[in-house]
């Protein structure tokens, strides 16, 4: 693997306006059909609804391909788990009002950061790495 950057795929270069204004290579590319992949059932309702939110979307870009179902999956569980941790940490805010819900007591009477703050900056994480893999940043 090449160090550096990880190529852009031409269809991208395209919307993003090809800032390097490069010749935009296209023969070499695989071409992958583009198409609506199923929707899962595995996922939970907040997932499912972000499914239903963004894919006509993604759709309407251009932007999606059936091979494209498991990472779409994974970005839309990130998703639910991110706004499952929001909830808690609003619920948690009612009790810390000077923590936000971002502190939390230890059992020997020490604060730490709250382990749904934890999990919503993990889910963050992982949301920022599929919203660039769907050309979304």
């Amino acid at each position: 693997m090449q160090p550096g950057r990880r190529p852009m795929p031409s269809h991208l270069k395209l919307i993003s306006g090809n800032a390097g204004h490069r010749p935009i290579e296209t023969e070499n590319e695989p071409r992958v059909s583009i198409a609506r992949p199923d929707r899962p059932t595995f996922l939970n309702k907040e997932a499912l609804r972000e499914w239903d939110r963004i894919v006509p979307d993604l759709e309407l870009a251009g932007l999606l391909t059936r091979v494209d179902g498991a990472a779409l999956a994974a970005y839309c569980s990130a998703f639910a788990l991110f706004a499952k941790a929001e909830e808690k940490i609003d619920v948690l805010s009612t009790y810390d009002q000077d923590g936000c819900g971002l502190i939390e007591d230890t059992k020997n009477g020490f604060k730490q950061l709250s382990q749904w703050f934890i999990i919503r900056n993990k889910a963050l994480e992982q949301l920022r790495q599929f919203l660039s893999e769907f050309g979304m940043s």
